[in-house]
Protein backbone atom coordinates (compact mmCIF):
# COMPACT_ATOMS: atom_id res chain seq x y z
CA UNK A 1 0.00 0.00 0.00
CA UNK A 2 1.20 3.49 -0.82
CA UNK A 3 0.10 6.74 0.73
CA UNK A 4 0.99 9.96 -1.01
CA UNK A 5 0.84 13.45 0.47
CA UNK A 6 1.15 16.39 -1.92
CA UNK A 7 1.97 19.88 -0.65
CA UNK A 8 2.34 22.88 -2.91
CA UNK A 9 4.25 25.93 -1.65
CA UNK A 10 4.92 29.28 -3.26
CA UNK A 11 8.01 31.23 -2.34
CA UNK A 12 7.33 34.78 -3.52
CA UNK A 13 10.73 35.99 -2.43
CA UNK A 14 12.37 33.77 -5.04
CA UNK A 15 9.43 33.69 -7.47
CA UNK A 16 9.34 29.89 -7.43
CA UNK A 17 6.93 27.15 -6.50
CA UNK A 18 7.71 23.71 -5.12
CA UNK A 19 5.62 20.58 -5.02
CA UNK A 20 6.50 18.32 -2.09
CA UNK A 21 5.59 14.65 -2.53
CA UNK A 22 5.80 12.54 0.63
CA UNK A 23 5.48 8.81 0.08
CA UNK A 24 4.68 6.19 2.70
CA UNK A 25 4.60 2.44 2.14
CA UNK A 26 5.67 0.55 -0.97
CA UNK A 27 6.02 1.98 -4.46
CA UNK A 28 5.51 -1.07 -6.64
CA UNK A 29 3.48 -2.35 -9.59
CA UNK A 30 0.34 -2.49 -7.42
CA UNK A 31 0.62 1.10 -6.19
CA UNK A 32 2.34 2.93 -9.05
CA UNK A 33 -1.07 3.86 -10.45
CA UNK A 34 -1.24 6.55 -7.75
CA UNK A 35 1.73 8.33 -9.30
CA UNK A 36 0.14 8.10 -12.75
CA UNK A 37 -3.38 9.01 -11.60
CA UNK A 38 -2.71 11.74 -9.05
CA UNK A 39 0.80 13.15 -9.41
CA UNK A 40 1.42 13.18 -13.17
CA UNK A 41 -1.76 15.17 -13.97
CA UNK A 42 -0.78 17.79 -11.35
CA UNK A 43 2.71 18.08 -12.85
CA UNK A 44 1.26 18.56 -16.33
CA UNK A 45 -1.60 20.88 -15.44
CA UNK A 46 0.47 23.25 -13.30
CA UNK A 47 3.76 22.80 -15.18
CA UNK A 48 5.58 22.10 -11.94
CA UNK A 49 9.22 23.15 -12.15
CA UNK A 50 10.43 22.10 -8.69
CA UNK A 51 9.60 18.70 -7.23
CA UNK A 52 10.84 17.28 -3.95
CA UNK A 53 10.22 13.64 -3.06
CA UNK A 54 10.45 12.76 0.62
CA UNK A 55 11.13 9.04 1.11
CA UNK A 56 11.34 9.07 4.91
CA UNK A 57 8.50 6.54 5.19
CA UNK A 58 8.97 4.74 1.88
CA UNK A 59 9.71 1.08 2.64
CA UNK A 60 10.47 -0.33 -0.80
CA UNK A 61 10.47 0.39 -4.50
CA UNK A 62 10.45 -1.98 -7.46
CA UNK A 63 11.12 -1.54 -11.18
CA UNK A 64 7.63 -0.14 -11.83
CA UNK A 65 8.18 2.44 -9.12
CA UNK A 66 11.54 3.37 -10.59
CA UNK A 67 9.91 3.87 -13.99
CA UNK A 68 7.28 6.15 -12.44
CA UNK A 69 10.05 8.25 -10.87
CA UNK A 70 11.79 8.48 -14.24
CA UNK A 71 8.54 9.66 -15.81
CA UNK A 72 8.11 12.43 -13.23
CA UNK A 73 11.76 13.41 -13.60
CA UNK A 74 11.30 13.79 -17.37
CA UNK A 75 8.16 15.89 -16.92
CA UNK A 76 9.88 18.26 -14.51
CA UNK A 77 12.98 18.50 -16.70
CA UNK A 78 10.75 19.35 -19.70
CA UNK A 79 9.70 22.46 -17.77
CA UNK A 80 13.39 23.20 -17.11
CA UNK A 81 12.88 22.40 -13.46
CA UNK A 82 14.60 20.65 -10.59
CA UNK A 83 13.83 17.37 -8.90
CA UNK A 84 15.27 16.22 -5.59
CA UNK A 85 14.86 13.31 -3.19
CA UNK A 86 15.36 13.45 0.55
CA UNK A 87 15.34 11.10 3.53
CA UNK A 88 16.42 8.04 1.55
CA UNK A 89 17.26 4.99 3.63
CA UNK A 90 20.40 2.99 2.87
CA UNK A 91 18.47 0.11 1.31
CA UNK A 92 16.79 2.35 -1.27
CA UNK A 93 19.79 4.58 -1.92
CA UNK A 94 21.63 2.01 -4.01
CA UNK A 95 18.55 1.46 -6.20
CA UNK A 96 18.04 5.18 -6.71
CA UNK A 97 21.59 5.98 -7.86
CA UNK A 98 20.81 5.12 -11.46
CA UNK A 99 18.12 7.83 -11.55
CA UNK A 100 20.77 10.53 -11.20
CA UNK A 101 18.56 12.64 -8.96
CA UNK A 102 20.32 14.66 -6.31
CA UNK A 103 19.57 13.43 -2.79
CA UNK A 104 19.61 15.32 0.49
CA UNK A 105 19.18 14.33 4.11
CA UNK A 106 16.01 16.40 4.62
CA UNK A 107 13.58 18.87 3.06
CA UNK A 108 15.24 21.60 5.12
CA UNK A 109 18.61 20.86 3.48
CA UNK A 110 17.07 21.16 0.05
CA UNK A 111 15.47 24.47 0.96
CA UNK A 112 18.83 25.77 2.21
CA UNK A 113 20.41 24.67 -1.05
CA UNK A 114 17.82 26.62 -3.02
CA UNK A 115 18.27 29.69 -0.83
CA UNK A 116 22.03 29.59 -1.04
CA UNK A 117 21.90 29.66 -4.82
CA UNK A 118 19.02 32.17 -4.95
CA UNK A 119 17.16 29.74 -7.19
CA UNK A 120 14.05 29.47 -5.10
Amino acid sequence: MLKMDLEYRQFKRYKKEILFVRLKGNLNKRSVYKIHTYLVPVLKKHKIENLIYNFKYLDSIDESGMNALILTKCLVKNYKGNIFICNVNDELESKLKRLRIKTFSSETRIMKNFGAKNEL
